[in-house]
């Protein structure tokens, strides 16, 4: 058995957390996961993804850009109203 270490964990963390999962990123595109899916394996997405295991991840800088949503704007919560 492997064991990851604390760093190792960490970093993954953050890469995470700056980054959507292919699931949201098709749903943010408007296109179905399996779509994506096939197009991440042929590098196909107009954002380059990032290997990490079997997960493909999109950084959310990236993505922003690529929908024009402006970056102080992402961040702020949604009304509730």
């Amino acid at each position: 058995m492997q064991t990851v270490s604390q760093s190792t964990l960490a970093k993954r963390a953050r890469l995470e957390s700056a980054s959507y999962s292919l699931r949201d990123f098709s749903a943010l595109l408007g296109i179905s996961y399996t779509s994506a899916h096939e197009a991440a394996q042929r590098d196909a997405l107009p954002v380059k993804a990032i290997r990490q295991g079997r997960l493909y991840l999109f950084p959310k800088s990236q993505v922003h850009r690529l929908l024009g949503i402006d970056a102080d704007h992402a961040a702020e919560p949604k009304d509730a109203a």
